[in-house]
């Protein structure tokens, strides 16, 4: 029995190594991309933001949502939660 649960928690182990290095590689890529586009003149993801704080300011809170969710690819709340933190003032993408 004891075999058998330390087996699993090496394998567990294995498992969160390989997502933290995969989560690494992928901000990485997505860094990459950034500069990329950036440099080719190609508006990136935060072009929204002052569209979605004129909405907030219009007091248009679905709309800002629906741009950001469209804009990001962010599930409903974690748009809403972005809105939120544009609405109080401490704003952020993430």
């Amino acid at each position: 029995m004891l075999l058998i649960i330390l087996v699993m928690l090496l394998l567990a182990s294995v498992i969160l190594d390989r997502q933290r290095r995969a989560d690494l590689r992928l901000r990485n890529l997505e860094r990459r991309i950034e500069r990329g586009l950036s440099a080719l003149g190609v508006e990136t993801e935060e072009s929204h933001v002052p569209t979605a704080r004129q909405l907030v300011a219009d007091g248009e809170m679905r709309l800002a949502v629906r741009l950001w969710r469209d804009a990001t690819g962010a599930g409903s709340t974690e748009a809403k939660r972005a809105i939120e933190r544009l609405k109080t003032g401490t704003e952020g993408t993430d």
